[in-house]
């Protein structure tokens, strides 16, 4: 009988202490929530707010299409907003190792920033707020998927290059509350890193991709008031080897083969045979999206353009 209540106390006693760790754990967890939750509002920015400066990253992921005829470009990216409290600050060691919290979207205060030129909204994924232990917040973090407009040029199809700028605006920062800062790892001369970038099989990114900020005048403001824009200048060349293989060389192949037509005698019979599935292959050739670029290349290439509209 001794020996089973002995064999019992030496069961019992890992899983106390087992359970009274977990219990202080789960208490020094509950008194850091308490902690960051009485620095933080939801309000407004804090006042102990690092340089008076909000942080906005942007991860490029892929450009997905780009859309000629209706001028729009679909790109997938991760976008972050974070920025530093002072006053925020614990030691991991007192906190059973604790370096990071996670809390729900809008828990804390985060910019009111718009995402400018923007025509859907294909895709945004969940989106959560983290604290860590040197003051850093992340307010913002998630993947999306968006449609942008942008306005491009076929002057030089098909070695045209096209600008496609994200336009990001904190309308909040002419308040003086927070200014747009470039992140501190951001470098002019390589530009944003592409870790996560997956290539385009028609558009080739041009490198280095660049992050700018911009203080825009407000209308109608007689103070000087000004607020902030961050724009990423994402630029595209275009591989030209696709279109001269696809339709350039060919297009200009069917229009030399209908040339025969003319030269073969009226006696052969070969005139219809000939005359028919050259008129069915320019008209496949010319679909409405790319008889819209031929007819902007007569601006600037007259002979190419005139022949191609023909």
């Amino acid at each position: 009988m001794d020996k089973t209540l002995y064999v019992t106390f030496l069961l019992c006693v890992p899983a106390y202490y087992s359970v009274l760790g977990k219990f202080q754990s789960s208490s020094e967890e509950s008194n850091l929530v308490s902690y960051i939750k009485s620095v933080l509002t939801v309000y407004s920015p804090h006042q102990d707010l690092a340089n008076d400066s909000v942080y906005p990253t942007l991860d490029l992921f892929q450009v997905i299409s780009l859309d000629e005829n209706l001028e729009e470009i679909t790109i997938k990216y991760s976008l972050s907003y974070y920025y530093y409290v002072t006053s925020l600050q614990w030691n991991p060691d007192e906190y059973n190792g604790v370096t990071k919290m996670t809390f729900p979207s809008g828990t804390f205060w985060c910019p009111d920033i718009a995402n400018e030129d923007i025509i859907e909204d294909v895709y945004s994924s969940g989106n959560s707020q983290l604290v860590f232990s040197s003051g850093k917040v992340v307010c913002s973090h998630k993947l999306v998927v968006l449609i942008y407009a942008c306005t491009m040029e076929y002057a030089l199809f098909p070695f045209d290059q096209q600008s496609c700028p994200i336009t990001l605006t904190a309308h909040g920062s002419s308040e003086g509350q927070y200014s747009l800062a470039l992140d501190p790892t951001y470098d002019p001369k390589t530009g944003a890193k592409l870790r996560h970038y997956t290539p385009n099989a028609q558009w080739k990114l041009k490198t280095p991709l660049e992050f700018k900020i911009e203080s825009v005048p407000m209308d109608h403001d007689d103070h000087g008031d000004a607020y902030q824009t961050l724009i990423v200048d994402i630029q595209l060349e275009r591989d030209p080897v696709f279109f001269l293989s696809i339709i350039i060389f060919p297009s200009f192949g069917i229009y030399i083969l209908s040339s025969f037509v003319f030269v073969l005698p009226v006696q052969s019979g070969e005139k219809d045979h000939i005359a028919s599935p050259n008129l069915l292959a320019q008209v496949l050739t010319l679909e409405p999206k790319l008889l819209r670029i031929f007819l902007e290349l007569r601006t600037t290439f007259q002979f190419f353009g005139n022949y191609m509209r023909l």
